[in-house]
């Protein structure tokens, strides 16, 4: 219909295309919102044939989806079905099962093959504390969970083919048991570099979200850009020849989106990685970026390879975050100009800090029920010193076949975590740093998100 539309105008004379000159926009439009929602369909498991809901059955085999993950009394992972079975009756199915093992992790690999003699039960919002918990999973496909102990595996075959993102970020690990000392040091330091938070102690953790810092312990855009800038660096000396300029953006291209996967592709990975290959491939063909439209290119492309993102928090987050900054950023930092470079330092860090809050504050109200008052010095502790920490972590990787100098660097990271974690933690033990049980609705993030917007242009236009 929308190529239709399009195809018309063309076709049209002049005198009728000026009288008509939406036509085209509209048909854009109109194209955009029926492959979203064909995408959104085909995207939602139950519309298959043979997804396993619709099917009654004992026992099922599937490939191992998900990195299993080790908690307090399961290890969790998600299956990807390929048949199921009553008896000895087997029919093909698809779907994905969340499974809970009673056994420890290390029996279990990403691509194992599985068979489970147990029906798995469908997921229901018996608790309403775990409601949002159950809703992303039905977002992702997941509608089924079995919990499951040695007697219920039938059978289980390894995949002895070597995920090279899986050796290396076993290897990364490693290499962080080695060096950095200390159980919160260590657990913070690998959900620093790679995300790897199931170590995360819970209340730490806790404190980092009650003083609006979360995003530190978040692989986020700070992660890729530090990667960026290490592969802009030392491959600087390939810009003085045009061939040697896609070559070096392709090899930091590459890199990104290996850095994206080893830390487990969150939205906000994924929208960074994607905006700085728009930026990189811009770069070498000599074009102007506007980073708006890059940021509105990152979120169609990723939507529409995955439409239920829209839902995702870090998503939303992600996206609301770096828009805000674009819009805001310069105009919060014009409010004073330290001459001081200490201060100016400061002062950058506390404008982004604000900048980048106007947008999230209604998200972060409507999922969180909550509002960090003490983020500016949350941030002014934990931005800097997370930078110094990242980097040296990298180091002990890069290092680690020098054990003294990368012990050396390990030491030095896990005071600086223990010197971050120690101030966190007091500054989220203040009775007024944090205001509790906001209750807002849909509509009401909508009318904030207009009052922002009203009040944006009422400032610009001064009207």
């Amino acid at each position: 219909m929308a190529c239709l539309g399009i195809t018309i105008y063309h076709f049209l004379p002049y005198r009728t295309k000026f009288r008509i000159p939406y036509l085209p926009g509209v048909a854009i439009l109109l194209f955009a919102f029926l492959t979203g929602y064909f995408l959104s369909h085909s995207y939602d498991i139950r519309n298959n044939r043979h997804w396993l809901g619709n099917q009654v059955f004992t026992r099922f085999n599937g490939i191992i989806h998900t990195e299993p993950v080790r908690g307090a009394y399961y290890t969790s992972f998600t299956i990807r079905t390929q048949s199921i079975s009553t008896g000895n009756i087997q029919h093909v199915a698809t779907g994905f099962i969340l499974v809970k093992a009673k056994l420890s992790a290390d029996l279990f690999n990403k691509g194992d093959l599985m068979a489970i003699h147990k029906r798995p039960m469908l997921l229901v919002d018996t608790n309403p504390k775990r409601s949002g918990y159950i809703n992303h999973l039905n977002r992702k496909n997941i509608r089924h969970q079995v919990i499951v102990g040695s007697d219920d595996i039938v059978d289980l075959q390894q995949n002895h083919s070597i995920d090279p993102i899986i050796s290396l970020r076993k290897s990364i690990l490693n290499r962080i048991n080695r060096h950095v000392k200390g159980k919160n040091e260590n657990a913070l330091a690998k959900a620093l570099l790679v995300g790897e938070r199931a170590d995360l102690d819970k209340d730490l953790s806790q404190a980092y979200a009650d003083t609006g810092v979360i995003h530190v312990i978040a692989i986020s855009g700070m992660h890729l850009s530090l990667i960026y800038s290490i592969f802009a660096i030392a491959l600087g000396p390939m810009d003085r020849l045009k061939r040697l300029r896609w070559l070096k953006t392709i090899i930091i291209i590459i890199s990104l989106w290996i850095f994206s996967f080893l830390c487990g592709a969150s939205a906000s990975v994924l929208r960074s990685a994607v905006m700085f290959s728009f930026l990189l491939v811009g770069q070498c063909l000599e074009k102007d970026n506007n980073p708006i439209n890059t940021l509105g290119a990152s979120a169609f492309l990723l939507l529409s390879t995955e439409p239920v993102l829209l839902y995702d928090i870090g998503f939303q987050l992600s996206y609301a975050a770096v828009g805000s900054l674009l819009v805001f950023n310069r105009l919060v930092s014009a409010w004073y100009t330290p001459d001081n470079k200490l201060i100016a330092m400061g002062w950058n860090t506390i404008s982004t800090s604000i900048s980048a809050q106007i947008l999230t504050t209604p998200l972060v109200l409507f999922h969180f029920h909550q509002f960090p008052l003490l983020f500016i010095l949350s941030n002014l502790v934990a931005v800097p010193l997370s930078g110094v920490i990242l980097i040296l972590l990298i180091a002990i990787c890069l290092l680690d076949p020098f054990t003294t100098l990368a012990s050396l660097l390990g030491n030095a990271a896990a005071l600086l975590i223990r010197i971050m974690n120690e101030r966190i933690v007091m500054l989220g033990s203040i009775p007024f740093g944090k205001w509790e049980n906001i209750n807002i609705a849909w509509y009401e993030v909508v009318n904030i998100y207009l009052l922002i917007l009203l009040l944006t242009f009422w400032l610009r236009s001064k009207k």
